[in-house]
């Protein structure tokens, strides 16, 4: 049974009002493009727009096409689908959801949200249960160690998540999404975006119930995202951003341990405010100031059988992240420049048992060249000091040649650092003062080829990372300690293919060896292998339909338990009905494959989902244009 949360609004509520407000705003539809591994321009390499042909790193990119072809909610969900990337979930929607890269920990990946970082300040890693695709424009997912450019929590990668700032043309429009499906899913969002030739801002209004897997995994969520662009000048601009989630789920006491009364919530509240200014037309500097506040709540209001002991419960936890960078970009000559930053962070979380914090500072240096319009070189420093652990430094050097406009190689090597976290050094009862950073090196090379036009694409990367002093918490004490060496080394492959008109197929595999040494342990919860393979089919204009095979093989779990590896098969179709209104269907784990991403928590069976997109856009003014921005 689907039980509504004590004061919860009428179905029809707030974005339901947004979404008819964006109504009224115009004409006109467009279907989702069919997907591919690449993006002609890519920022998160460098900081700046770069051509994929000339990056040095492998990036993935995820675009809010990928996001409406496929109905995905959280971006969560959307990760599972990236090469080199697995996302493990313990149990149902809402639930405590981390993403790793490559087989590193899951507080080695850094995430931003319009360079927010939203990493939690007293775990380092990034709870992605509550993120949705509302309101974003793209994702980029940068494989491999970025610690020079991003800190000590790129060791693993970066997943940088960039907002919707406007329309393409100038004028007015907005949509309204509406969607019901198993376990009593309902969903709705509505979205508006303004251009002018000074001003551009997009904003969106959502909400996601779910009754869940079990009895206890009622969800909820409403987020609330905008973001606007002011041309205050022809060399000066201002973008700010705010993102708003509340979430709401029902949570066990551990694996195999259900609790039919204990609830999480959590807000979280991200906003961030840039000036950019360009100097000349060769210097360009920014300065961003970003917070990340959260206030977690967890609430056992009665007693269930085994816990008369303890009684009724109720903690609270609040974090905040506070950050300013302050950047230059400086344009050497035609063939290359400088990039060099300076940065502060602060990072607090308080419960009833602790208050800490953590600070540090740090500058960075980040020269390029292009020769000859093939060789790219790139390198970088960072020096940093810890208000802990006192001064460091990393640094990385990487290169890409061109072998052609369709072909290029690319290396790098990346040196990394990556402080112990709030929770490592002071959580009561579960910490370790004593705790050293950890360091790692990494290394990559990779070669990437299209043919026929761009009709096929192929491309591969060898990756190997070493990490000394592994932070790592065991049962049965579960009290972090540095447990030595660990290596994570494998291949990743990716391949897109038009295979006849309307036709297309994409797949990537990924292979990681993950291990301790030198007992060659295996670490915890990284499988293997990964891969996937998808159609897209297109028959006529107004109609498509896409499938998709996704596989996850065996890893071992806390105990050195063997989690068993599994497939699943998900189905979708879209057809626009009309100019302004569109029909989308998909199935989720068709052939109900009972399968655990984590041992002791289940997942859900064969899900189907229907819903309904009306879009209403204004046209272009006669004679304007949409005014560039720095940023994308």
């Amino acid at each position: 049974m689907h039980h509504r949360f004590p004061g919860s609004p009428p179905r029809w509520s707030l974005v339901s009002l947004a979404g008819i407000v964006s109504l009224l705003c115009g004409s006109g539809l467009a279907l989702a493009a069919s997907p591919t591994p690449w993006s002609d321009t890519i920022v998160s390499p460098r900081k700046t727009p770069e051509s994929r042909l000339h990056t040095t790193r492998a990036v993935t990119v995820l675009t809010s096409d990928d996001f409406d072809r496929w109905g995905t909610v959280l971006v969560g969900d959307a990760l599972r689908h990236v090469v080199g990337v697995y996302v493990r979930r313990d149990g149902g929607s809402g639930r405590l959801t981390t993403a790793v890269i490559r087989g590193s920990g899951s507080a080695h990946v850094l995430v931003l949200v319009d360079g927010v970082q939203v990493n939690s300040p007293t775990t380092g890693a990034f709870n992605f249960a509550d993120l949705t695709t509302d309101n974003i424009d793209r994702i980029e997912i940068l494989r491999g160690g970025a610690s020079t450019l991003y800190g000590s929590d790129a060791v693993g990668g970066v997943i940088s998540i960039f907002t919707k700032n406007g329309r393409d043309e100038l004028g007015m429009g907005g949509s309204y999404t509406q969607e019901i499906g198993s376990d009593r899913t309902f969903r709705e969002r509505g979205e508006f975006q303004w251009t002018t030739d000074r001003f551009r801002v997009s904003s969106s209004v959502s909400r996601f119930d779910t009754s869940g897997v079990s009895a206890n995994d009622d969800y909820r969520n409403i987020t609330y995202s905008t973001r606007s662009v002011a041309q205050l000048s022809d060399a000066l601009e201002f973008d700010a951003s705010m993102r708003y989630h509340k979430g709401r789920v029902g949570i066990d006491d551990g694996a195999f341990l259900p609790d039919p009364n204990r609830r999480n919530t959590e807000q979280v509240m991200l906003a961030s405010a840039m000036l950019r200014h360009r100097i000349t037309d060769g210097w360009r500097h920014s300065l961003q100031v970003a917070v990340n506040r959260s206030e977690l709540i967890d609430l056992d209001k009665e007693e269930t059988p085994g816990e008369e002991f303890f009684g009724p419960s109720e903690s609270r936890l609040v974090t905040e992240l506070t950050s300013v960078e302050w950047r230059h970009d400086v344009d050497v000559a035609d063939w290359g420049g400088v990039a060099t930053g300076f940065e502060l962070k602060d990072r607090r979380g308080s419960s009833a048992n602790f208050d800490k914090s953590l600070f540090s500072w740090a500058w960075y240096l980040n020269p390029h060249v292009t020769l000859w319009d093939r060789l790219t070189l790139v390198s970088g420093v960072r020096l940093f000091r810890h208000n802990t652990f006192g001064r460091d430094e990393t640094w990385e050097a990487s290169a890409s040649y061109a072998l052609s406009d369709r072909s290029a190689l690319r290396a790098g090597f990346a040196k990394g650092y990556h402080a112990p976290t709030i929770n490592d050094l002071y959580f009561p009862n579960f910490s370790n003062p004593g705790l050293t950073p950890e360091e790692s090196e990494s290394y990559e090379v990779g070669f990437s080829q299209e043919w026929l036009g761009g009709k096929v694409a192929l491309s591969t990367t060898l990756f190997h990372r070493e990490v000394d002093d592994l932070i790592q918490s065991a049962a049965p004490t579960f009290i972090p300690v540095n447990i030595g060496e660990t290596e994570q080394k494998g291949v990743e492959l990716e391949l897109a293919a038009e295979l006849t008109t309307g036709l297309s197929l994409a797949g990537h595999y990924t292979y990681v060896s993950a291990h301790q040494e030198p007992s060659k342990e295996e670490l915890l919860r990284i499988p293997q292998q990964t891969a996937e393979i998808s159609l897209h089919y297109t028959p006529i204009e107004r109609l498509s339909f896409d499938a998709r095979y996704t596989f996850v093989g065996s890893r071992e779990d806390v105990g050195r338990l063997k989690a068993k590896r599994y497939g699943l098969v998900d189905l979708g179709a879209h057809m626009r009905v009309s100019e302004n209104f569109e029909l989308y269907a998909r199935v989720e784990n068709l052939l109900g494959r009972t399968y655990q991403e984590i041992i002791g928590f289940p997942t859900q069976g064969t899900q189907v989902f229907i819903g309904g997109r009306l879009l209403s856009w204004g046209g272009p003014t006669t004679g304007m244009t949409k005014t560039a921005s720095a940023r994308p």
